[in-house]
């Protein structure tokens, strides 16, 4: 377990999950507060990061690249996979994108993979 200035756990919150909308709203006033914008969607999982006290500090939304469009998509011409060639490539990857955290210095290092 980390200290104050680290995790203590990390768990995939799915649709159904009795901390969905506690999560929900925890990425939602982060990203009110950060970049002015209301979200009406948030990807299907959820991994979440939580503190010794179990108090939430930051949130990843991911999604199987083959489930549908990517949100880096929106900045590309072009779909992923012809982006990021070869095109089996999509099939392998998962969307990590973007990151919730209450700081930087709480934001967990996650990547597409």
């Amino acid at each position: 377990m980390y200290s104050r200035h680290g995790f203590a756990s990390a768990s995939l919150v799915e649709a159904g999950h009795p901390q969905r909308q506690e999560v929900e709203r925890f990425i939602a006033a982060v990203y009110l507060r950060r970049y002015g914008a209301q979200l009406r969607s948030f990807l299907p999982q959820l991994l979440v990061y939580r503190d010794a006290d179990g108090a939430l500090m930051a949130a990843v939304g991911m999604r199987i690249g083959s489930a549908g469009a990517l949100f880096v998509e929106q900045y590309l011409d072009e779909p992923a996979e012809s982006a990021w060639r070869p095109a089996w490539l999509r099939r392998c990857r998962a969307l990590a994108w973007p990151k919730w955290a209450t700081s930087r210095r709480s934001a967990p290092a996650a990547h597409a993979h």
